[in-house]
């Protein structure tokens, strides 16, 4: 993965993160690491294990967290904070796992 992308997705979600009464960051980090074997480092690359990870740990709470990702990385785009060949990839990777839950659910409903 780009370096320009990867700090993109980091810093959009190291921010956005802070943001949150209910998320003690250093301790989400920290279960991060033992439940999921994932270093915060490693997240840009594993977008969709961490996307999971704020599933089960935030329950509902979780789309508020990524909205807000998604809002930094954009208002830092706006800023000129990150270049706009690494955003726009930055933001796929974030949508991506977004939507893909979002459609499962409305398959799942479907069903019923």
């Amino acid at each position: 993965m780009d370096p320009g992308v990867k700090n993109a997705i980091w810093g959009s979600i190291d921010k956005a993160l802070s943001s949150f009464d209910y998320v003690d960051k250093e301790v989400f980090y920290q279960t991060l690491e033992a439940q999921y074997r994932l270093k915060p480092v490693e997240i840009p690359e594993n977008y969709e294990t961490f996307h999971l990870a704020l599933r089960s740990i935030y329950g509902l709470r979780h789309h508020a967290i990524e909205r807000e990702i998604v809002k930094v990385l954009h208002e830092r785009s706006e800023r000129g904070t990150y270049e706009e060949v690494d955003e726009i990839p930055a933001f796929i990777i974030i949508v991506e796992s977004y939507f893909k839950e979002i459609s499962e659910t409305i398959e799942k409903s479907k069903v019923k």
